[in-house]
């Protein structure tokens, strides 16, 4: 019975710390109404090194966008270490096209967004992003490894930071997109303390390494 209680108590400290963060965000029109959804035991997640694999690849993603002129150079790297295989399709041809109409440029350098939410699961910067703005880059790319480095020493050291971080930071963010999917169609063009290219990339990559939940 009292662990019974703890585990509700604790579910219930953590509904509250979120729907506070959600309405410091303005997003008042949805709440968390199953508190299982909460509980950690219900949720899995990829491996923390295929999680490290795919934040290369994301940073890589948003290279290529910048620098289109390194396309084949990227490509060849991420084959030799491995981390070709955590592309999508559509990236894939991405990075093996001549592309460089404005449009693709820029859905690709926003890629950056989902590496740094991914660096922030495994511990490796250590503030999850402000929804209302662009991540600190700079604190990414100072820890890891760039173009032309090896990784994969990187990849099997990286690990997880709490499983109930991960779970609440990814309930934030599909909320936030939840949240904006509906102002969008309610006719909305512009949306105040919350960046939507940037919270997208961030709930995408966080959908990426979510392999089960309720």
């Amino acid at each position: 019975m009292n662990d019974l209680l703890t585990w509700t108590n604790t579910l219930e400290s953590r509904r509250n710390a979120l729907e506070a963060r959600l309405y410091a965000a303005r997003i008042a029109d949805l709440e968390i109404t199953v508190l299982s959804y909460l509980d950690i035991a219900q949720w899995h997640f990829r491996e923390a090194s295929s999680a490290a694999a795919r934040m290369l690849v994301l940073y890589a993603l948003s290279l290529a966008a910048y620098k289109p002129d390194k396309r084949g150079t990227i490509v060849i790297w991420l084959q030799q270490q491995a981390l070709f295989i955590y592309l999508t399709p559509q990236e894939k041809a991405f990075l093996q096209s001549n592309a460089t109409d404005a449009r693709t440029l820029a859905k690709y350098s926003w890629s950056l967004e989902g590496a740094y939410i991914l660096a922030w699961t495994m511990d490796l910067v250590p503030l999850s992003p402000d929804p209302a703005s662009e991540a600190p880059i700079a604190s990414l790319l100072s820890h890891i490894p760039h173009l032309h480095a090896d990784t994969a020493g990187f990849i099997n050291h990286c690990h997880y930071r709490e499983k109930e971080e991960l779970v609440d930071e990814y309930i934030f963010n599909d909320l936030a997109v939840l949240h904006l999917r509906r102002l969008y169609e309610q006719g909305a063009r512009t949306v105040q303390q919350l960046h939507p290219m940037a919270l997208y990339e961030r709930r995408n990559a966080l959908k990426w390494i979510t392999a089960g939940k309720p």
